[in-house]
């Protein structure tokens, strides 16, 4: 079983701000040891093929076991997603960030604040995507949102709601 686990959060200072991080846990995980979830993956398609984008040369079936193995960056397989979370008071544009070859996960502030918890479940699972080595087109390209971050936080807003 998949479990996701709380490592660290850092600015999320409030009751109401801890509580909706737990909910959004707690539906990260749900989601992705649900069947609906392993279909959508292994049936993900673009351009009329079972595969996404910037998957590191993976079929889909290799990009779930990734996912499910857990191994972020510095880490062995454990079946788990560990979360070190950010809040990010600054306003820019976008909703969050990595650094690549760091677990860190940060969200802006105004993000954090409008977004249902399955949108902050998904986010954070985009983020956690990058943790696992996958990346996508910086720019807004038609394909951006077929690479395994933007995919994959998108099946966890659809399948959280």
């Amino acid at each position: 079983m998949f479990k996701v686990k709380l490592q660290a959060k850092h600015g999320y200072d409030t009751a109401e701000y801890q509580a909706k991080i737990q909910k959004a846990i707690s539906v990260f995980e749900k989601v992705v040891n649900s069947e609906e979830f392993k279909e959508e993956v292994l049936n993900y398609e673009f351009r009329g093929k079972k595969q996404f984008v910037d998957n590191l040369g993976l079929s889909n079936q290799q990009v779930y076991n990734k996912i499910l193995a857990g191994a972020e960056y510095g880490t062995k397989a454990d079946n788990k997603a560990d979360l070190f979370l950010f809040l990010d008071k600054r306003q820019r544009n976008g909703i969050g960030y990595t650094y690549p070859g760091c677990n860190n996960i940060y969200t802006y502030e105004w993000f954090f604040k409008q977004a249902e918890v399955n949108e902050f479940a998904g986010h954070i699972a985009h983020e956690w995507c990058h943790n696992l080595g996958f990346d996508h087109d910086f720019r807004r390209t038609r394909k951006c949102k077929h690479s395994v971050p933007y995919a994959i936080g998108n099946i966890i807003v659809k399948l959280g709601e």
